[in-house]
This record gives structure tokens, C-alpha cells and sequence, in this order.
């Protein structure tokens, strides 16, 4: 009998972003671009996963390499030179902070007559890094490194598992160094026990280098355990790596203490976070360093949107996903949040809702207005400053790396009414806004074949792209299978004449608007369509 034919093929909707809104390409070149930033002026600078950082020319999209410590990073799966953050006053010092994790190779045997990069291994316990360079004669001095954060192995930020480690560094508007980190875990309770696959790489091996300590072998409960830097929001001085006297859980003989250095915790994920302008104090010693958003992935159930006012919260990982959704996995009593503070917004599968003056309330109803969405990776966005997108100054950009860049609308007393999207079928994973214009860049990087710096602008009367409406049926059956494929719903905003191109998946295409093709296999297979 033939087989079955299995088609991933599925109706679906694709709108162009607002009029107004234009998206184009800046540049490719790069390897696992991780992210971007700006000076004052407008010079752009973006960085690698593997720990190379470049200045980038936004007319060409071209490149000049700056930095190179890929032999030092840990580039594996989630992990590598994740977060850059440049000085206040870089312009004047020339400071640019880097947030990455240490390959344990490098970490253990730099100084070793040994050494051999041959030798890395991409699945060990590590740490995380902050670090400090100083950009002279256009490069940043390999030589000026100063570490803020993971001087020793023992001092780091743990990096036990193959995700959720380094995130962001952001500066709070009192000159404060904002860093936030993963969990470092799999979300399993109890945590890894005697017997376990991988336990002597996860647990025995990083117990005896004193990565972690008998009492932070506890899985996700990390994010609970102020003896630990993992799955927090932290706030340490740039200068020293020291916390300051105004966290809310400062030891003032131990500033270098986890618990020293904490300004939020109970975080899975915090990969992206930035602080909403116009925030916080300038003194120092008010421990005011401004309201910050953050997007923390989830695991299974919810993606989130938080929003950090004041340090000493906790957000409620792992007990904890999204408004009102807990994780009856996590029981130990003895890490419970008796207080934790719920998203401001959160999404996954047919669920999308926000908080409104404590409420919660659906995507599409009168007080949360837009289209429903789902996603599967909160990464973080931006505030927009500028009028370059009219009437949107005020507004936050978020993006999921599922797929979306979306506008979020909030009123006067801050809370969320109104969602617009903006771009679809991306994969962002960092924003940034030019200084010099309000136009919005954005990295888009998919392993293994997305590789991009892309850049969102305003256009008045913008071609603005087709409204693609494209509906496939059936999408599995026997062989032979006859398929329909049909593009009639879809449009032009300006009302302009479409092309069509299908890709039936193997090789053979068809421009009609309505079309159909017969699949034959003797075995099982997988059409992939375009």
C-alpha cells in the first residue's frame, strides 16, 4: 500500500505592517548576530553570539571589526556574547560593557602551556561574565579588560544547562549597571538527583569547582534563592561589579554577595529588558534607577511582559507563568512567592491578555484592542521617542521570536489598550532606535539561514507590502493526494495588480492565483510549502 503524504502546508493570513511603516534590509554578513546599539551620534554597533563586535555602516550594511574574544565565549545553543551596553559617556571614555559566558576550556586553561581551543567543550558547566573595554584607535583594547562579574570561577554568574544564561546589560537613568540573568535550568522539580543522566556534568562537576554551592543545587529554584545571581534582575556599580548600598537586599561587608547585588528576582528568562525613558532618579543613593520592561520567555504556558518599578519584587518563577498560571511541578514550600507580582502582559497558544488597573482582559475586548496573537519567545523592544512614526511616539515595540514585531498602546496611567502589528514571519531578537532620525533597527537572526540587521522607517505614502490570505486543502491523505491551493483573499493596500508564485515544495511552482497539484509518494514525506 502507499504510504501516507504528509503536508506542512496550512491556511494562513499575512498583513503588511501599518501605512507608514517600512521595512528594509541594512546588512547580512554576520554570524548569529545577537544584537545592536547606538552612540549619540548615530554610529551603529552590533554583536555576534560567537564574541565578535563590529561598528556597522548603515548605508551599506558593512562591517569593521572592533573586538574578537571568541576564544573566551561559551557560543553554544543559548549561550554566548548575548548583551553590550555603552557607556553614558562613551563618547568621552570610550567604555563599552559586554555580558557573555565563559567557555569552561578557556575559563580553566588560558594560562596553561596546554591551551588548545581544540579542546572546548559544549556542554559543560561554566559561568557569566561582565566585562569592561575600552575603545582606542577604533578598536576596543584587548588589553583594557576589566571584569566586573566572574573574576573566578567561583565569583560568576552559573551557567549549568545549554540555555536560559546571559541576557542584557542596560544603564539605569542614575548611571546604575542593569544585568539581567537566566535560571540556568531545566524545568524539572526535584532538580537533578544522583543516578540522572548528565548529573556528573550538571551537578558534581560544577559542586566541585565551586561554580555553585551545595545550597544553589536546586534547579529553578535558583530564581527564588538570593545566594544566587541566576534568574534575576541585578544592579551593580560599572566601576567596581559591586552592588550598591541602596539595593533592597544589600549586606554592606559583602557588596559583592549575590544577595548584594539583586534588584529583582524569580525571572526564567529576562533575555531582553530596557528602561522606559523618562524614569528614575539621577542620585544614585535613592535606589531609583528608573521603571524597566522586560521580556521574560516562558517555558510551556505563557510568555510575558513585566514591568520593574522598584527593586526587591519578585516575579514568580518557577511557581509561575504569565497572570494567573501556576506550575503545579514546583511544590517545595520552602521558595513559594507569597507575593508575587504577575506580567503586565502574556501570550501563548489562544490566549493573549493584559493587565488593566489590576484586571485582567482578553485580546479583542473593549479594554485590550487588537487581533489575537500567540508566540513563543518574549524577547523585548523598545520605547519609541521620536514623531518619525506619526503617532506613535510613546508607544512600546515588542517583538516574540516566533515571529512578530507588534506596537503596544498604553494610556496616561500606564496601562495597555490597544495592540498593532507591525511586522510578521521575523525573528527579532534585539531593537534599537537611531538617535539621529527615530527609525527603528532590528536584528533578525533564525538558525540557520537568517542572519540580518534590518531596520523599520517611516515612508509617507509607502508602497506599503500585499496582504497575503493563502488557504491550502487538504493538508495530509493518501497517495495520490490532490491539493488546492487558493490566493484570492489576498490584496494590495494601494490596490495595485499581485503576482503569485507557489512552491509546492518539491521543486515545482505555479504564478496562478488558484491552482492545484497532485502529490505521489511511496512512503512517508513532508512537503514544506512557500
Amino acid at each position: 500500500m502507499k504510504k501516507i503524504i504528509a503536508l506542512l502546508l496550512c491556511s494562513f493570513a499575512l498583513a503588511g505592517q501599518p501605512p507608514g511603516f517600512v521595512d528594509e534590509l541594512v546588512g547580512t554578513g554576520f554570524e548569529s548576530p545577537t544584537g545592536l546599539t547606538f552612540d549619540k551620534t548615530g554610529q551603529l554597533y552590533s554583536w555576534e553570539k560567537g564574541g565578535r563586535v563590529f561598528s556597522v555602516d548603515k548605508s551599506s550594511g558593512s562591517k569593521t571589526l572592533l573586538l574578537d574574544i571568541s576564544a573566551e565565549v561559551y557560543d553554544y545553543l543559548d549561550h554566548g556574547l548575548n548583551g553590550l551596553v555603552l557607556d553614558p559617556d562613551f563618547l568621552s571614555n570610550g567604555y563599552v560593557f559586554l555580558l557573555y559566558a565563559v567557555d569552561r576550556n578557556y575559563l580553566l586553561f588560558k594560562d596553561d602551556a596546554s591551551y588548545d581551543r581544540v579542546n572546548d567543550d559544549k556542554f559543560s558547566a561554566s559561568i557569566g561574565r561582565v566585562t569592561r573595554y575600552t575603545l582606542i584607535n577604533n578598536v576596543l583594547d584587548p588589553t583594557s579588560q576589566k571584569i566586573l562579574i566572574g573574576e573566578s570561577i567561583s565569583t560568576g554568574i552559573p551557567v549549568l544547562m545549554d540555555n536560559h544564561g546571559m541576557g542584557s546589560l542596560v544603564f539605569g537613568s542614575d548611571g546604575s549597571l542593569m544585568v539581567s540573568s537566566g535560571d540556568a535550568a531545566i524545568a524539572r522539580d526535584p532538580p537533578f538527583q544522583v543516578g540522572d543522566a548528565f548529573y556528573d556534568l550538571l551537578v558534581e562537576r560544577p559542586l566541585a569547582d565551586g561554580i555553585i554551592t551545595e545550597d544553589q543545587n536546586i534547579g529553578p529554584y535558583r530564581s527564588q534563592h538570593l545566594n544566587s545571581l541566576n534568574g534575576k534582575l541585578l544592579r551593580i556599580n560599572p566601576e567596581t561589579g559591586d552592588g550598591y548600598a541602596s539595593n533592597p537586599f544589600y549586606d554592606s561587608d559583602k557588596p559583592r554577595l549575590a544577595k548584594s547585588r539583586i534588584w529583582a528576582y524569580g525571572l526564567r528568562n529576562p533575555f531582553r529588558f530596557l528602561l522606559k525613558p523618562g524614569t528614575g532618579e539621577q542620585d544614585i543613593t535613592l535606589g531609583q534607577p528608573g521603571t524597566f520592561y522586560i521580556g521574560d520567555v516562558g517555558w510551556e504556558n505563557r510568555e510575558e511582559i513585566n514591568v520593574i518599578e522598584k527593586g526587591g519584587g519578585n516575579y514568580g518563577w518557577p511557581y509561575f507563568e504569565g497572570i494567573s498560571y501556576r506550575n503545579q511541578l514546583f511544590s517545595d514550600p520552602a521558595y513559594f512567592p507569597e507575593n508575587a507580582i504577575a506580567p503586565l502582559m502574556e501570550w501563548r497558544g489562544n490566549i493573549a491578555q493584559a493587565f488593566v488597573d489590576g484586571v485582567a482582559f482578553g485580546i479583542g475586548s473593549p479594554e485590550f484592542i487588537g487581533e489575537p496573537f500567540s508566540g513563543n519567545s518574549s524577547i523585548g523592544g523598545l520605547w519609541l521617542t521620536t514623531e518619525h512614526f506619526e503617532g506613535f511616539k510613546g508607544t512600546y515595540l515588542h517583538g516574540d521570536y516566533e515571529g512578530w514585531i507588534k506596537l503596544f498602546k498604553f494610556d496616561f496611567r500606564g496601562n495597555p489598550f490597544e495592540v498593532v502589528s507591525i511586522k510578521e514571519d521575523v525573528h527579532p531578537v534585539c531593537f534599537a532606535e537611531d538617535p539621529t532620525d527615530g527609525s527603528v533597527y532590528y536584528v533578525n537572526f533564525f538558525f540557520p539561514g537568517v542572519h540580518e540587521i534590518r531596520r523599520l522607517y517611516s515612508e509617507e505614502n509607502s508602497n506599503s507590502p500585499p496582504e497575503t490570505a493563502a488557504f491550502i486543502e487538504p493538508i495530509n491523505g493518501a497517495s495520490p493526494l490532490r491539493v488546492n491551493f487558493d490566493a484570492t483573499a489576498s490584496r494590495d493596500p494601494e490596490g495595485q495588480a499581485l503576482s503569485f508564485s507557489w512552491d509546492f515544495g518539491n521543486g515545482i511552482t505555479s504564478a496562478e492565483k488558484v491552482t492545484s497539484f497532485t502529490y505521489q509518494s511511496d512512503e512517508d514525506i513532508l512537503f514544506r510549502h512557500h
